[in-house]
Formats: structure tokens, C-alpha cells, sequence
């Protein structure tokens, strides 16, 4: 993703449950054993999602691992941006978002 606003950290736990269930899907990892590089992919998503949502040279967040998203409202027929600033969301914090309100 090229320009992701959200960072939502994966604890080892969840990711070690992931990799467990995806493996199970035996069909799908015969063709593409994906299951072992999901952890490599969620800790470069902290590399990525650290310098695509907080710019370039910030601060990383204390995550091992994270997924990263684009949130976006629909206004008027168009996506429109709905954040303010990128968010870095870790794994022990409840979201309290609340998108801008349309007009009516």
C-alpha cells in the first residue's frame, strides 16, 4: 500500500495464531507457503508504515509487528481522506474515531 494512514500493531500472540491458522489451509500453502512470511511482512510493515504515516525519519512505534491500512470516508460519490494525521494504533488501545460528519 502507497499511502496507508493507519498502523495497527499485531501482538506475537495474535500473529502466532495467524501463522498457525493459516497453515491449516494446507491447499493454499502448497502453492504459496505464504504462512512463513507473514511475520517478516508485519515487521516491515513497521519499517514502512512508520516512514509512510509518520514521515520520513520519525520515531518508530514500540511494534513488533503491524498491518497497515487506508481509512477514508465516502462524501458526495468521492473517497475522501477522514484523518487528520496518520495514527498508530497498538494492540492494548481501543479506537475512538470519529469520521468528519457530512453536511446535509
Amino acid at each position: 500500500m502507497d499511502d496507508p494512514n493507519v498502523m495497527v500493531e499485531g501482538d506475537a500472540a495474535t500473529v502466532a495464531d495467524l501463522v498457525a491458522a493459516t497453515a491449516l489451509h494446507t491447499g493454499e500453502v502448497e502453492r504459496n507457503p505464504y504462512h512463513l512470511h507473514l511475520p517478516a511482512w508485519m515487521q516491515d510493515n513497521v519499517r514502512r508504515g512508520t516512514e509512510r504515516i509518520g514521515g520520513q525519519g520519525s520515531a518508530a512505534p514500540d511494534f513488533d509487528f503491524a498491518t497497515l491500512y487506508r481509512i477514508r470516508s465516502w462524501e458526495g460519490g468521492d473517497l475522501v481522506p477522514c484523518l487528520p494525521q496518520g495514527l498508530f494504533l497498538s494492540a492494548t488501545e481501543t479506537p475512538s474515531f470519529h469520521p468528519p460528519s457530512s453536511p446535509r
